[in-house]
């Protein structure tokens, strides 16, 4: 059995911890190596970690100043010894046999690079997870972007937290500190280094939106408009070396613009971000015949980038009443950003 190091980032995240911890180590592949970054917590989550560290040979700990989850997860990385890597966010949590089925599945496929589905988690709500489908296994560069990048069967394939990487992929590549969305500005340098890629339908990663998340921001924070950068970036790379997946690009371009137009207007001084929502709003614009012929852009999107082109507040307004009228049928979860 290939020893196996989990990276989990840990920021003041007190109240979601032990739950976490508990289910990986809880795993029934137990040959695991986990790594614990506390990026200077404040609360008490630093000391949450010592314990278990004490209780588990299994766990490393190591304590930094503050530097970002991109900072923290390449720390883990630096500092991990297992054949294969993957990651766990400290605020969610996993299903037993999540690594034993990923492991199971990339050594018998030669993947070096094995992914599951996942549940999202509101309110306490679970919701979403497994869709019926046979293994996916790939070698090609272009169908890794196409079933990552569009919406396939289940709606979280960028997070690299449903993933199990070999060293080889995930040892080589760093994320991007100081930017949010950080997986967006990963997954392309991943699928360069990844020679065979495999996806199952299991769902076992348990994706818990929280408040206080870049998702979920009181306040407006630039951080917001990283999602179009990361996707804009994509956009060009796929582009310039993998041409045949180019309507996978202009649908994530296309729902990135729309998405951080929702993520400001979530925000509670949204009316005094006009400057930032007419950029994203121009970008839209540029591009709005080139979306609209794409097969990629659903016609939800279309629908809903033709009410941007036309007027922000329309198009704002629809939205108000589509949500009501959607509560009223049944509560859903807010999909997760990626």
């Amino acid at each position: 059995m290939d020893l196996i190091s989990i990276i989990v980032p840990v920021y003041n995240v007190a109240p979601y911890l032990q739950k976490c911890l508990d289910s990986i180590l809880a795993q029934t592949y137990t040959n695991l190596e986990i790594i614990c970054v506390d990026d200077g917590s404040t609360d008490t989550s630093g000391a949450i970690v010592d314990a278990y560290a004490k209780i588990d040979a299994r766990v490393r700990v190591i304590h930094q100043m503050n530097g970002g989850l991109s900072d923290a997860r390449n720390i883990g990385v630096g500092v991990a010894t297992g054949a294969y890597i993957g990651f766990v966010d400290s605020d969610d949590y996993i299903a037993p046999q999540m690594y034993e089925t990923l492991y199971n599945f990339a050594t018998q496929n030669d993947l070096d690079v094995a992914m599951c589905c996942a549940y999202d988690v509101c309110d306490g709500k679970v919701c979403g997870g497994t869709k019926n489908f046979a293994p996916i296994v790939t070698e090609s560069p272009e169908e890794m972007i196409r079933l990552l990048f569009l919406p396939h069967r289940n709606g979280a394939q960028i997070g690299v937290w449903i993933k199990l990487f070999r060293r080889s992929v995930a040892g080589n590549v760093s994320f991007r500190v100081g930017k949010a969305y950080e997986d967006v500005f990963y997954v392309l340098d991943c699928i360069e280094r990844t020679r065979r890629f495999g996806w199952i339908c299991n769902a076992f990663y348990y994706y818990v939106q929280r408040a206080g998340s870049i998702t979920h921001l009181p306040r407006f924070k630039p951080a917001i408009l990283d999602v179009v950068e990361g996707y804009e970036e994509n956009y060009a790379r796929i582009a310039q070396h993998w041409p045949g997946a180019m309507d996978a690009a202009r649908h994530r371009l296309a729902w990135s613009y729309l998405v951080c137009l929702n993520r400001i207007a979530d925000c509670a001084d949204w009316r005094e971000r006009r400057a930032e929502m007419e950029t994203v709003r121009g970008k839209a614009r540029a591009r709005l015949g080139e979306f609209m012929a794409s097969p990629g852009v659903t016609l939800k999107m279309k629908i809903m980038l033709l009410l941007v082109a036309l007027d922000l507040d329309l198009y704002f307004a629809v939205k108000k009443l589509y949500k009501r009228l959607k509560e009223r049928k049944h509560t859903t979860c807010t999909p997760p950003l990626y």
